[in-house]
């Protein structure tokens, strides 16, 4: 019997039903969903505004967003002075350069949060 939180006293006509099981829809999706997590080019970036591109820093540091690569000039720019940094070189050095060469920037995702910068 259901009683009352405060004073103990039992609420009439309900009683407690132990075989009761309880049916989460969201448990079955959690089971069978793959969340893909949204990604942003470096170029994309470099068109935003200053809102979106807040907005989008704090996606990417926070895990939310990952960055991409395309073949353009921003993106091939923006992608060396990653690897320069990440190798602690310059984004002249050759060995740099070849490692830019050899990504394959389309399976290629930066996560910034992996970094814990934020």
């Amino acid at each position: 019997m259901k009683v009352c939180w405060n004073c103990g006293t039992p609420y009439p006509g309900f009683s407690i039903d132990e075989n009761v099981s309880i049916y989460n829809p969201e448990m079955d999706q959690a089971d069978n969903e793959v969340i893909e997590i949204e990604s942003v080019r470096a170029c994309e970036l470099e068109g935003m505004d200053f809102c979106k591109k807040l907005f989008a820093y704090n996606l990417l540091l926070n895990g939310d967003m990952v960055l991409s690569f395309c073949d353009c000039e921003k993106c091939t720019e923006s992608l060396s002075d990653l690897l320069a940094f990440i190798m602690e070189a310059d984004p002249e050095d050759e060995v740099v350069k070849e490692e830019v060469k050899m990504i394959d920037r389309n399976e290629f995702r930066f996560e910034a949060s992996a970094f814990g910068f934020s």
